[in-house]
């Protein structure tokens, strides 16, 4: 007897096991204490019901429900800034300005040969005057801010260059060798996200000629000072009976499309969390956002979630 009612309840016992239990919709209501606020005033969302788990998105970049699923940052602009000054020798027009879109970023006199370079922009910044003739950075001659977003072609890199090519000291168009200075370079990259810098001058990378046969700093003797970014581009006078050329090269100055993955949502209620009765938020900035509430229960059997969601307007 004794054998049959231990069998029996082993019998209940799975038979509740293995039932399903359904997961239930979640009961939940969002209620703010105000849909208008000025920035940096606290918002209150007053809860009612108790979901499992309660995922919060405020509507700002990077927090935004609508992008859940992935975003892309799209470039709006580029813009590209500097300052020169000249120092020594008498070579005129030694410095140019150039831009690839092929350049396949191999940084060697072969492969940058091989790219299909122009220096259109060169006309469009100002560079230091032949009449120069100064090491003293404070000097330096503002180059103004261009774009090089018209330059630009859809799917592919953007590079810019300082090409520093010098003819024989007995040539009729050359002269003794000059140093120039390259300082305070900057890359801008504009963005929905605001502005961010993707270069400076420490980024950049020397490339010399075929005619620079030794790697001895006395003849390699451009450099880039690696704390401040300043290009001192130049070639030694022992080379001054030859056709040679310097250049400094940008890495890829993105100008495409950046995949940041999905907004990701603030977690403020999960499964062993005491009930929640209120959520507080500050915005930063004026504007219209959509806040987001994704409330969800859940089971080894399955989830069922529902969406709240409140215009929210913030002024100054």
């Amino acid at each position: 007897m004794k054998f049959y009612y231990i069998v029996a309840l082993m019998a209940f016992v799975l038979l509740n096991a293995c039932t399903k239990v359904e997961v239930k919709e979640p009961d939940f209501i969002v209620t703010p204490s105000s849909t208008t606020a000025k920035e940096n005033e606290e918002i209150t969302f007053k809860f009612s019901g108790d979901p499992d788990q309660i995922t919060f998105y405020s509507g700002e970049v990077l927090n935004d429900y609508n992008f859940k699923s992935g975003r892309i940052l799209e470039s709006t602009g580029l813009d590209v800034s500097f300052a020169t000054h000249v120092a020594y020798g008498t070579h005129p027009n030694l410095l140019s300005v150039w831009t690839s879109t092929d350049f396949n970023g191999k940084y060697t006199i072969d492969d940058v040969l091989a790219a299909t370079w122009t220096n259109e922009i060169t006309s469009t910044f100002i560079l230091a005057p032949h009449s120069m003739n100064t090491t003293d950075g404070a000097q330096a001659v503002k180059s103004g801010v261009k774009s090089l977003m018209p330059l630009a072609e859809e799917g592919k890199p953007i590079y810019i260059a300082f090409r520093y090519k010098k003819k024989p000291d007995t040539d009729p168009q050359g002269g003794g060798q000059r140093n120039w200075f390259v300082r305070d370079f900057k890359a801008e990259g504009q963005t929905e996200l605001g502005k961010k810098t993707v270069a400076d001058g420490k980024s950049f990378t020397l490339v010399y000629d075929k005619n620079f046969t030794s790697d001895d700093v006395a003849v390699k003797n451009s450099v880039i000072n690696a704390a401040s970014g300043v290009m001192t581009i130049r070639i030694p006078s022992s080379m001054g009976t030859l056709n040679a050329e310097v250049w400094s090269v940008s890495p890829d100055l993105n100008t495409g499309k950046t995949d940041l993955g999905p907004d990701r949502g603030v977690p403020i209620k999960g499964f062993v969390d005491i009930r929640a009765s209120e959520y507080k938020y500050t915005f930063k900035k004026e504007g219209t956002y959509k806040v987001t509430f994704v409330a969800s229960n859940a089971n080894i059997y399955g989830d069922k979630e529902i969406i709240r969601q409140i215009d929210i307007t913030i002024t100054k």
